[in-house]
């Protein structure tokens, strides 16, 4: 473990993907908060988090769009102003500072069943021989080793009755299109 800057590690990530976003027609579009607080993790294990989602979106997007990668600290400091930040009405166990990291794509969106498996070992919507269903059970479990959470999100077939787990990173979502995968690490 060391202490890192996310936005540091995750540009060096989109670097390992640039030749393979670009030959599917893929744009990456970075949305860092500056000035992050560095945190402590293993940067190797969060790029490869970092790989297999994009590499997920694009494999989500066979005619092309665009991954937005966007990271920010919560709570956020009150508008405004800087400095310390009120989390008097943040739910208990939402009171210690985070890096969000989002990760959304204009592919095809999943369903609620998807949803429901998306993290099992050996779970997969490819074809046979386009993956194993180890990927996202990966990630889950590199995320959980570091304290942290790992959601995901589709606008498409979100109903009016279900909250998004991060309105900011799913707004302007057009419906019928989209994934949105949010980690939580930490501020430690």
């Amino acid at each position: 473990m060391e202490l890192v800057n996310i936005n540091i590690v995750i540009d060096g990530t989109i670097s390992l993907i640039e030749a393979q976003a670009k030959i599917s027609n893929v744009q990456i579009i970075k949305n860092y908060e500056k000035d992050l607080a560095q945190i402590k993790l293993n940067s190797n294990q969060l790029q490869q988090v970092i790989v297999n989602l994009c590499n997920n979106a694009i494999d989500a997007m066979p005619e092309g769009g665009t991954i937005t990668i966007t990271t920010r600290c919560h709570p956020e400091p009150p508008a405004g102003g800087e400095g310390s930040r009120d989390s008097s009405a943040l739910p208990q166990n939402d009171k210690e500072d985070f890096i969000i990291i989002s990760i959304s794509d204009t592919g095809v969106g999943m369903s609620e069943e998807v949803k429901k498996h998306i993290f099992e070992p050996f779970y997969t919507t490819k074809e046979i021989g386009k993956g194993t269903g180890l990927g996202l059970s990966i990630c889950y479990e590199i995320i959980q080793k570091h304290n942290g959470t790992i959601e995901v999100e589709s606008p498409a077939f979100a109903s009016a009755t279900t909250p998004l787990a991060d309105k900011k990173a799913t707004e302007g979502k057009e419906v019928g299109k989209g994934t949105t995968f949010i980690i939580k690490l930490p501020i430690k």
